[in-house]
């Protein structure tokens, strides 16, 4: 009995580290045309929650329809769609190394970070 409890345990704890595996990506806007941002509007893009685990990208909120793309050295390695009604992308494993992430949403703008796989 004392067997079964501990495997128990020790598969519940795992979960919970896998789970603790996955890293927000921070997110910052930058402007395609600095004409687009009007001062004292306040009002910008939503950023969305960006989480990565391994090669899986999940948006923990609401997001526009956005292209994503993978550079390396400033070279376009890895382009797809992501429709607002998506809220995982997996990336191909043959990627590795360090990638900045870009999310174009509409022609003025698009959201930056930077990943490891």
């Amino acid at each position: 009995m004392m067997k079964k409890i501990l495997s128990i345990v020790a598969a519940i704890m795992l979960t919970c580290a896998s789970s603790f595996a996955s890293e927000q990506i921070p997110l910052s806007v930058n402007y395609d045309d600095s004409s687009s941002v009007i001062p004292g509007t306040g009002k910008g893009p939503t950023v969305p929650s960006l989480w990565q685990e391994g090669y899986e990208l999940t948006f923990l909120s609401s997001h526009d329809d956005y292209t994503l793309e993978l550079l390396q050295d400033g070279v376009v390695v890895y382009s797809t769609f992501v429709s607002s009604a998506t809220n995982t992308v997996i990336l191909p494993s043959t990627l590795q190394g360090e990638y900045e992430i870009r999310l174009y949403g509409d022609e003025s703008y698009y959201l930056t970070g930077y990943i490891l796989l």
